[in-house]
């Protein structure tokens, strides 16, 4: 163990930086009943329901490509009057163009037998953000620590401990299921029903705070002495 090792010190600084992020893609998932099973994303097109539902998304202007199967299920029972059976569709719908969540959101809501089970906001320039944000956050703390050094008479020998973590409105999920909150879309915007009011039951963009904090832990050592001048010899 060398003398600087025994006299080192650690500083602990943190700092953080806060910014509100938009939403620029959300995830529905729901589930549709039908009178036929179809395997996979035949389905599309083979189900007289959902190729109907494809249809007039299409006709709003969602391409059939960001539509998906992600499961279905049959059930048969028997009675009295013989058997019947439904299948159940879970479809997922991915929304890249924000602004238009609402004409998707009345089709979703004026489809027969359909359920939406949960939404999913996201984030896809997220990591982009916290790249910048960490690296500002880092910059702080560099120059507060020497800051903070020299007037403790010390200089910043290493960096023992980094970490950082992002903090959310919500328990800090990123990427997460939200509740449907109230909103009201007029239909004539969307050419679909002229001057009609529509309650969508949902929130059509969706902004998040996100606070980003970044703590260093620092390894101090005694800054190294100014040398001293030397006497000059009297003259002879």
């Amino acid at each position: 163990m060398t003398a600087e090792s025994e006299n080192s010190g650690i500083l602990v600084l943190e700092t953080s930086h806060e910014a509100e992020i938009e939403a620029d893609a959300l995830l529905i998932h729901v589930q549709l009943k039908a009178t036929s099973f179809v395997q996979g994303n035949a389905a599309l097109k083979e189900s007289k329901e959902i190729a109907d539902l494809v249809r007039r998304l299409a006709h709003v202007g969602f391409p059939g490509e960001a539509i998906g199967v992600e499961n279905v299920s049959a059930e048969t029972a028997a009675g009295l009057l013989g058997k019947s059976s439904h299948v159940t569709y879970f479809l997922r719908l991915k929304v890249t163009q924000t602004t238009m969540i609402p004409a998707v959101m009345v089709v979703l809501a004026e489809t027969k037998n359909l359920q939406i089970n949960r939404t999913l906001w996201l984030f896809s320039h997220l990591e982009q953000e916290r790249n910048e944000w960490i690296r500002q956050c880092l910059a702080v703390i560099t120059e507060r620590a020497r800051i903070m050094a020299a007037g403790l008479g010390a200089r910043v020998a290493g960096i023992a401990r980094v970490t950082e973590r992002l903090e959310t409105d919500e328990q800090g999920s990123l990427r997460r299921y939200m509740p449907v909150t109230e909103g009201v879309v007029r239909r004539r915007s969307m050419g679909i029903v002229s001057g009609e009011e529509v309650s969508l039951g949902f929130e059509t963009i969706h902004r998040e705070r996100m606070v980003q904090r970044v703590t260093a832990e620092l390894r101090l050592v005694p800054a190294p002495a100014a040398p001293r001048a030397e006497t000059p010899a009297p003259p002879q």
